[in-house]
């Protein structure tokens, strides 16, 4: 191995040294990336005999005692039924009756008033205001739909790779240890998702990680092979409900 190369790959482990990964992570992940193993032993061992590598024990990824918060129940409100109002009676005219003549004095006949709707000042602003928003909302949806390109479904790390350091959408299933974990990124924003879990991990451990999620930044160029061989691979610039029960499982942070 060349003299330069050695020293470009020892740089490349001490620099994921000091961010905190062990060196056996390092190692497999460089394996993983297509280095050949004879180049990573050697580099290895040597940043050993420098007292570079300092072995740390390795710690579970999944362990603890797990705590079920109980959800509260919002009391319903009863809704109050409203009475409809009593009908006004219209009092009828009694009849006047003269002493010899009977004379009939007919109901008078109460006529309908139509009353015809009164355009307000405040109807004219209101359809503005409609139709401005109609407008905008016309435009965001044409913008994010020419904006939004089918992200590529990689098949290889190397493929991955290549898209999110480009910032570009694409889509890659990765096995860590038995579980399954499914990543999407685009703009340099990364998604991690838990599908499956190895059959062996205890019921408690499946209910806590299924399904979640969690959304990690990176800068353009700069996509680390942590992100893909690690679960916890650069937690720190990651939010969203995965990080969150890790950090809870874990004690890790």
């Amino acid at each position: 191995m060349a003299g330069d190369e050695l020293k470009s790959l020892k740089d490349h482990i001490k620099k994921e040294l000091k961010k905190g990964y062990s060196a056996d992570l390092i190692k497999n992940s460089l394996i993983d990336a297509g280095f050949p193993s004879s180049e990573v032993y050697q580099a290895i061992e040597e940043l050993k005999k420098e007292k570079v590598i300092k072995e740390q024990p390795k710690k579970p990824l999944f362990s603890g005692i797990f705590s079920k918060k109980a959800k509260k129940k919002g009391k319903k409100t009863k809704k109050t039924k409203k009475e409809p109002p009593k009908p006004v009676k219209i009092p009828e005219v009694p009849e006047i009756k003269a002493p010899t003549t009977k004379i009939k004095i007919e109901k008078p006949k109460i006529p309908e008033i139509k009353t015809k709707p009164v355009k307000t000042r405040e109807e004219k602003p209101r359809r503005i205001w409609i139709f401005g928003f109609l407008a905008v909302l016309l435009i965001v949806v044409v913008v994010f739909g020419l904006a939004y390109v089918a992200p590529t479904k990689c098949e290889t790390e190397a493929c991955f790779i290549s898209k999110a350091n480009k910032c570009m959408a694409a889509t890659f299933t990765n096995q860590i240890e038995g579980t399954t974990v499914y990543y999407e990124t685009n703009n340099c924003v990364l998604t991690k998702k838990i599908q499956a879990l190895d059959p062996s991990e205890p019921k408690e451990i499946v209910n806590a990680f299924l399904g979640k999620s969690m959304t990690c930044k990176f800068n353009k160029n700069d996509f680390s092979l942590l992100f893909l061989n690690s679960i916890t691979g650069y937690l720190e610039a990651c939010d969203g409900p995965l990080k969150d029960k890790i950090i809870e499982i874990t004690g890790r942070m």
